[in-house]
Formats: C-alpha cells, sequence, structure tokens
C-alpha cells in the first residue's frame, strides 16, 4: 500500500525519468488486462496539497489490492506540466489515466491524445469534457455549504475575504458558489488569488494586508478561502495581528485545519472524504473501460463531504477518528 511518504517518492522518481518510454504490449501484457491486471497513470495535481494527495492515497489502496501497476507523475500545480504528464501516459500505453484538480478544459491538449488512443480518462475535481468520461467533483456544491457557514457571520452585510484559485476545478466551483451567494448583497467582498506552491504563506500575505484595512470595528470581518491550506496562513496573521473578531472558514478539511475548528481559531470547513473519493473511483476503473471513449456513457458524481463546525465537530471525529492524522 502506497503511504503518502511512498506517493511523493514515486512521483519525483516518475518526473525524473520523464515517462519518456514507449513500450508495446506483450501477449503477456494482454493476459494480464483480461485478467483485470491493469497498468494505470496517475497524475497528481500537486503534492503540496494535501487533499490531492490523499485522493491518490485512497486510489492506489485499491490498486495495490487488485494488483494494479501504476506510474504517478507530480504536475506541481502547472497544467502544461499535467497535459505532458497525459501525453507521456498514452506513449506508455497504459489503460486509463487519472488525474486531480485541473479543469478538464485546462487538460484538453492531454485528454484528447488520450481518448486518439483509446485511453479512458478519470478525474477528481476536473469535470467531464470530451476525453474524460468519468469525474467526482468536490467543488461547486461542496462550495455552496460553505458560502452558508459564511453568510451566517455577514446576516447584515460586512467585509469578507475570499481567496480563489481559479486554476483548480474544485477552487473555480467553490469560488462560483461563493459568488453567487454574496451577489446583491450588502457585502463587502475582495477576492484574491493565492499561488500554489506556497498557498500557506500566499494566504497569510494576503489576509495581513486585508486585516490591516478593515479594522475591527468595521465588521463584521470575514475571511474565507477556496482550500484549507491558505486558511492556515490566514490564522497566522489574525492570531499575529491580535484580531479576535475575525471569523475564518475553509474548504477541505485536513487534520490541522480540523483542529483549529477544535480549538475555535477557524469557524468551519468543509471536509472532503478525499482517500474515500479515490477508492471510489479506482473501483470505477473497470465500468469506465467497459464504457469506453466516445462520451455516450459517462460518470459524473459528488465527492462525498461534511461540513464541520464547532457544533458538530465531536461528533464528527468520533465518526472518523482518522482524519485527525497528519
Amino acid at each position: 500500500m502506497f503511504s503518502r511518504k511512498k506517493l511523493m517518492a514515486a512521483a519525483v522518481v516518475a518526473a525524473a525519468l520523464g515517462l519518456t518510454g514507449c513500450s508495446s504490449s506483450s501477449p503477456a501484457d494482454e493476459a494480464s488486462k483480461k485478467d483485470g491486471a491493469y497498468s494505470i497513470g496517475l497524475v497528481s495535481f500537486s503534492q503540496a496539497n494535501s487533499t490531492s494527495n490523499n485522493i491518490l492515497v485512497g486510489f492506489q489502496e485499491v490498486a495495490d489490492k487488485k494488483g494494479w501497476n501504476t506510474t504517478l507523475v507530480d504536475a506541481q500545480g502547472a497544467p502544461d506540466k499535467a497535459i505532458a504528464a497525459i501525453q507521456n501516459l498514452v506513449a506508455k500505453k497504459v489503460d486509463a489515466i487519472f488525474y486531480t484538480v485541473f479543469p478538464a478544459n485546462a487538460m484538453a491538449a492531454g485528454v484528447l491524445s488520450a481518448k486518439a488512443a483509446g485511453i479512458p480518462v478519470l478525474t477528481a475535481g476536473g469535470g467531464l469534457s470530451d476525453g474524460v468520461q468519468a469525474t467526482w467533483d468536490f467543488g461547486y456544491a461542496q462550495g455552496v455549504a460553505s458560502a452558508k457557514e459564511v453568510l451566517n457571520d455577514l446576516q447584515s452585510g460586512g467585509n469578507l475575504l475570499a481567496l480563489g484559485y481559479d486554476l483548480g476545478g474544485p477552487c473555480g466551483g467553490r469560488g462560483q458558489a461563493m459568488k453567487e451567494a454574496t451577489a446583491n448583497t450588502d457585502i463587502d467582498l475582495t477576492f484574491q488569488q493565492v499561488t500554489i506552491p506556497g498557498q500557506v504563506q500566499s494566504g497569510q500575505q494576503y489576509a495581513q494586508a486585508w486585516l490591516a484595512a478593515h479594522p475591527a470595528n468595521s465588521g463584521p470581518n470575514v475571511i474565507w478561502s477556496c482550500f484549507d491550506e491558505p486558511a492556515q496562513g490566514v490564522i497566522a496573521a489574525v492570531k499575529a495581528a491580535g484580531r479576535t473578531d475575525v471569523t475564518i472558514h475553509g474548504l477541505d478539511g485536513p487534520a490541522v485545519n480540523l483542529r483549529a475548528v477544535q480549538d475555535g481559531s477557524q469557524t468551519s470547513t468543509v471536509w472532503i472524504d478525499a482517500t474515500g473519493a479515490g477508492r471510489i473511483a479506482a473501483e470505477a476503473i473497470p465500468e469506465v473501460l467497459e464504457n469506453g471513449v466516445d462520451g455516450v456513457k459517462t460518470i459524473d458524481k459528488v465527492a462525498p463531504f461534511t461540513v464541520v463546525t464547532k457544533d458538530n465537530i465531536k461528533a464528527f471525529v468520533s465518526q472518523h477518528p482518522e482524519a485527525l492524522k497528519d
């Protein structure tokens, strides 16, 4: 079974090799495919992102149990690297490709090359498109749920700093949900785009500047991040400024942010069962292979999630003790 550390090591090796080799299928390879021993290419959005890592951990758990061969590449948050990885995996003649986070339309050059080769593509967070046959979304629906928590703190208007990342499919959907929720309100919305890598520091820097421009007596003051890692930087900035008037909301629910909800430094998070979503995607591989690449039969589902606040954190941890493990 791949641990998170092993996933990172495998990605480094794959990136170093460049996946430039192109091998033909032997009779033994064809026999193994008939037995369900598939070769799967995995493209990670970024090994610096815990949710992407956990999705791939879940996928790899199933792959290991089924005896599949996997090749992992870290795109380091760069769409061009993800496209190159997909194209190299096509040259490697894998049976299917699974990638995380990047919007499908940004991956067109890669996924269309896979389609032309008859290789189905699955994604967690990227959405369906020509060449992508299956997706498990953790963007818009989760964003709607998070926006409700934010609006609870801004019922009479106020100031909102929203930290987005439009290069990622999930954050794009979450940002859309937040903009829709705050439209036609008296909320003073400031939207900023964080950088990856460096998302924690980016969140901290944006928060520092925004806090300076929005004193306590100008509130209510709320900071929302489309994923929780920038929120970690926000928490540091708020504490350093000695501010107790600011509520902080985020999504994904890594252990550090769940602990922040426990201690009150973060108001809410939306926990994504990322490992579970990865397992579900892996279990769907035979179905996706049977469906083919013509797009007639596709899978379009929402990844499981739970809104976590101070009101339900105790019950949540009791039900999901593994969520607090780093």
